[in-house]
């Protein structure tokens, strides 16, 4: 499924554009958007249209999944978290 919250995609967008080096304004003509358009999506103001997320998706050279799943940074964070902080005990019997 995708993920069709605004947050996610701006953090999705403004990861992969770290992860790249690359400016807003790279991103921005690349795409043909200004600076400020590029920095609301990123900040989750407004979300871009489909076209344009499939611009930026070949910028990137990522799949339309990359960019509409939860969030790099949640995916992340949730590798991190040990497995012993849990409030499940399990007993096993042999």
């Amino acid at each position: 499924m995708y993920d069709t919250n605004i947050e996610n995609i701006g953090k999705n967008i403004k990861y992969f554009r770290h992860t790249r080096n690359m400016s807003i304004e790279t991103l921005g003509k690349a795409i043909n958007k200004s600076k400020a358009t590029i920095a609301r999506y990123e900040n989750s103001e407004i979300i871009p249209d489909i076209l344009t997320i499939l611009e930026i998706c070949n910028v990137f050279n990522i799949d339309f999944n990359d960019i509409c799943t939860k969030s790099m940074h949640t995916v992340e964070e949730q590798n991190t978290k040990s497995p012993f902080e849990s409030d499940m005990l399990y007993l096993y019997y042999i």
